[in-house]
């Protein structure tokens, strides 16, 4: 059985226990519990959401931008709401990381390693792959590519290199809120930090009911379309290592029921199965998922996300032009992006994740890091 790691987003040491903000005794205890094998689980939840997101590209979304033939007929328009687990997990996770470090230094610099390194390898080579063998209408053009090096480039209102970093965005925005939360102490009042977000949202959906429009950069910015599903996450975090309260509870249900209200028609199965899929763990019914295959899935997922949407797209559209069978185009897309994200992990990710965290670590540490060199010889 592969080990786990005390993080399951690969953070950084939360340093010495009398390091991290204020918590009750309780929730340190449940902090040590719940960073133990049990989150390997959300690695494989990981890889299904990327997985399934990838099915999504290649059979239904690969057919309304360009057409698959007629005589293709598998679809699973379903798999687009993946990145709705993603965003629950993502809220389960970045709040345990801002629980357990030791200060908002540590969160960005974790951030930023996290997302980065990757995100620039995979850009470049779907950058590459993309301008030497074409897709029709991509509007990506050097001065785009420079901009999307940013990951502000919604905000810069410049098109995505992949259409699939819209959500990177939105990961951005909440990274951004959270640590404005923990700053300003208000973690601790989380119950009330989500009814004032999701009221918020509600506003801003009544606006665009009528007829006005939010601006989109607003919308992106403050996660008015999805803050409930971060929430979400969030509360199961707070369940799984505090234990259940109505108050969470009934948190939980007005997170759903905001989906009710304002989520995209055809998604309330999938989000209804995120929910019972957390439901789940929070209960530790999810032990079948710590299976080599998915945990490998869930390692190389954020790569995979990263990398599958637009080369897939060139694979099957020339398998097309030089009369392959879609199904045969579909497969080797499905095999190249596995092989390049798990090259782009290997190789890219995890060394370069590893570096930077222990650049950081040695230079926040100096007197620690020169006692570990034994010097030259």
């Amino acid at each position: 059985m592969t080990t786990a790691s005390p993080d399951p987003d690969g953070d950084l040491p939360s340093g010495s226990p009398s390091s991290p903000a204020p918590q009750s005794q309780q929730t340190l205890q449940a902090l040590k519990k719940t960073s133990g094998p049990r989150l390997l689980e959300l690695d494989s939840l990981r890889g299904i959401a990327a997985f399934s997101v990838v099915l999504f590209h290649y059979t239904s979304h690969y057919h309304s931008l360009y057409g698959h033939e007629a005589s293709f007929h598998p679809r699973f328009p379903a798999g687009k709401y993946g990145v709705y687990l993603f965003f629950m997990i993502s809220g389960f996770v970045i709040l345990m990381t801002l629980e357990k470090r030791r200060g908002w230094k540590d969160f960005v610099v974790s951030r930023i390693s996290r997302l980065y390194p990757a995100y620039w390898a995979a850009m470049i080579v779907t950058f590459a792959v993309v301008t030497m063998f074409g897709l029709p209408d991509w509007p990506v053009g050097p001065h785009a590519f420079l901009i999307n090096l940013t990951m502000a480039q919604q905000w810069l209102k410049t098109p995505h290199v992949d259409g699939v970093y819209w959500t990177l965005s939105l990961e951005l925005s909440f990274y951004a809120i959270m640590l404005a939360l923990s700053l300003a102490g208000l973690l601790a009042r989380l119950k009330t930090v989500a009814l004032i977000w999701m009221a918020a949202q509600i506003a801003a959906f009544a606006v665009m009911a009528s007829g006005r429009h939010v601006p989109t950069l607003v919308q992106v910015s403050f996660l008015l379309l999805y803050a409930h599903l971060f929430l979400a996450g969030m509360m199961f975090y707070r369940w799984k290592t505090t234990g259940f309260t109505p108050a969470l509870g009934m948190t939980l249900a007005l997170t759903l029921a905001m989906h009710v209200l304002i989520g995209e028609a055809g998604s309330m199965v999938p989000t209804l199965l995120s929910y019972a899929v957390f439901l789940l763990f929070t209960w530790d019914r999810l032990a079948f998922l710590r299976v080599r295959p998915m945990l490998f899935l869930g390692t190389i997922s954020y790569s995979l996300y990263l990398l599958h949407a637009n080369i897939g797209y060139v694979i099957i559209s020339r398998g097309y032009a030089l009369g392959i069978s879609p199904y045969v185009s579909v497969a080797v897309s499905m095999a190249v992006a596995l092989l390049l994200a798990t090259a782009l992990t290997k190789w890219v990710e995890k060394p370069v994740l590893a570096a930077l965290r222990k650049h950081w670590q040695d230079g926040r540490n100096p007197g620690a890091a020169a006692a570990a060199d034994p010097g030259p010889g």
